[in-house]
C-alpha cells in the first residue's frame, strides 16, 4: 500500500531530524524545549520513517530501551524492569540459599543513607528482596525467547509462561489428552533459557518452580475433586519415559516424511 502525502511528510521530518541529530545546540531556554506532545509526535514521525524505509521500529525501540537502562545503570541508577545481579555478600547469601543471583528490578523505595533501595525479584523466588545499589550491578539481558505466544524478553515473564504452559499440560493430562505441542515447545525453550540466565541447575530451578505450578493448577480444579497433580517435570517428560526428568520438555513431534504436520486443538484457556 503506497504511503499517503501526510505519512511521506512525517517520514521526511523524521529523516531530517535524524540527519541533523547532534548538530543542534543544547543551549535552548527551558521554555523552548519540547514536551510530551512533541516527543509523541516525533515518535510517530519515526514510525512513519521506519515503515517507509523498511526499518523494524519495535526492534529499534527495544534496543534503545536496553541502551537507556545500561546508561542509567552506569550512573548507579537501575530502572524498573532492569536485569541486575547481586555482588559481594548479597551474592554469597543467594548462593548459600541456592537462589538465583540475578533478578529484575520491580520497584524503588525511599533512599537509605543516601542510597535508593531496590526491590529485586528473581525467577523461582516467592517475593521481591531489597538491596542497596552497591549490592547490584547490571546483568546480561534475557532473551528474546521465541514462543508461539510471541517473543519473551523478561525472565519474570518467562517464569509466568513456564507456569502457564505447565498448567495447560496438567489440564490436558487431567482430561486424558496429550499435551499440546505448542505448550511442550514453549516450556522447553523458556525453561532452558531460564536455566542459562539464572545460572541454576535444571534440578534446582525445577524445585523452585514446581510449588508455583502446583498452586496455579490447584486453583483451577474444583474443590473436593480428585487431583491429577503430578510434578510438572514428570508431566513434561512423560512421553520420553525419563524416571528422573526435570522441567525440560520433549521436542515437538515431527510429521512422517511426505505428510503435512497435524495440529491438535488447544485445550484449556488461552493465556
Amino acid at each position: 500500500m503506497p504511503e499517503n502525502n501526510d505519512n511521506l511528510s512525517a517520514a521526511k521530518n523524521a529523516q531530517e531530524l535524524l540527519e541533523s541529530y547532534g548538530e543542534t545546540s543544547d543551549a535552548l531556554p527551558l521554555r523552548q524545549l519540547p514536551g510530551e506532545g512533541e516527543v509523541s509526535d516525533l515518535l510517530t514521525d519515526l514510525m512513519h520513517y521506519c515503515s517507509l524505509q523498511g526499518v523494524d521500529f519495535d526492534h529499534a525501540l527495544e534496543s534503545a530501551r536496553l541502551t537507556f537502562a545500561d546508561e542509567r545503570a552506569e550512573e548507579g541508577r537501575f530502572t524498573p524492569g532492569a536485569c541486575v545481579e547481586l555482588v559481594g555478600k548479597a551474592a554469597e547469601q543467594a548462593q548459600r540459599s541456592a537462589l538465583p543471583g540475578r533478578g529484575v528490578v520491580t520497584g524503588i523505595s525511599d533512599a537509605k543513607d543516601g542510597q535508593p533501595v531496590y526491590q529485586v525479584r528473581s525467577p523461582g523466588d516467592v517475593r521481591a528482596r531489597s538491596y542497596l545499589e552497591t549490592e547490584l550491578r547490571s546483568a546480561p539481558q534475557f532473551g528474546p525467547v521465541e514462543t508461539t505466544e510471541g517473543d519473551v524478553r523478561s525472565p519474570l515473564d518467562a517464569e509466568q509462561a513456564v507456569i502457564g504452559s505447565c498448567v495447560q499440560m496438567l489440564q490436558a493430562e487431567g482430561r486424558g489428552q496429550h499435551p499440546h505441542p505448542d505448550d511442550v515447545g514453549n516450556l522447553n525453550a523458556l525453561f532452558n533459557a531460564l536455566v542459562d540466565w539464572t545460572q541454576l541447575s535444571s534440578d534446582r530451578l525445577d524445585t523452585l518452580l514446581a510449588p508455583k505450578v502446583e498452586s496455579a493448577y490447584r486453583v483451577l480444579i474444583k474443590p473436593g475433586a480428585a487431583s491429577a497433580w503430578q510434578n510438572p517435570a514428570q508431566l513434561a517428560a512423560a512421553d520420553r519415559g525419563d524416571p528422573n526428568p526435570d522441567l525440560t520438555a520433549p521436542p515437538k513431534p515431527m510429521p512422517a516424511p511426505g505428510q503435512p504436520p497435524t495440529r491438535q486443538s488447544r485445550s484449556g484457556p488461552h493465556r
